[in-house]
């Protein structure tokens, strides 16, 4: 499914586990276990789904900062920009781009800031999710 960036405050990566990232050719391809989606996208049929293997792709990449956060002072340049998170607990629309912050590897707090021109989502399964 294709999405513009307002088309993300309807997408939810909290508790996916971020697999893989390939950066490549101005784009950033990411796979994660887990998501949810819901209204008022057009493919969730009304409805909130939750949503399993996941490939994110954020295309034409014009602004790809990450983060490390060891303290509550101040953010340092992530040692590892490659995978600045392996636990993703938000999801985050801000002004002109998509904010992933969570958990690394050794528990830091990283954060990750991607502007891209569109996006797109893609798995390979859903169920709806009921409370």
């Amino acid at each position: 499914m294709k999405l513009q960036l307002n088309d993300l405050k309807h997408v939810s990566f909290h508790d996916g586990t971020l697999d893989a990232v390939n950066i490549s050719e101005g784009n950033i391809e990411m796979t994660i276990d887990s998501g949810a989606i819901g209204p008022p996208l057009p493919e969730t049929a009304g409805k909130e789904w939750i949503i399993r293997e996941i490939k994110f792709t954020c295309e034409q990449v014009s602004l790809n900062e990450t983060e490390l956060w060891t303290d509550t002072e101040k953010g340092l340049p992530h040692p590892t920009p490659q995978k600045p998170i392996y636990d993703i607990l938000n999801t985050e629309v801000k002004d002109d781009f998509l904010e992933l912050s969570g958990f690394t590897e050794d528990q830091n707090w990283g954060v990750w800031k991607i502007k891209a021109e569109s996006f797109t989502l893609a798995f390979k399964s859903q169920e709806e999710f009921k409370c």
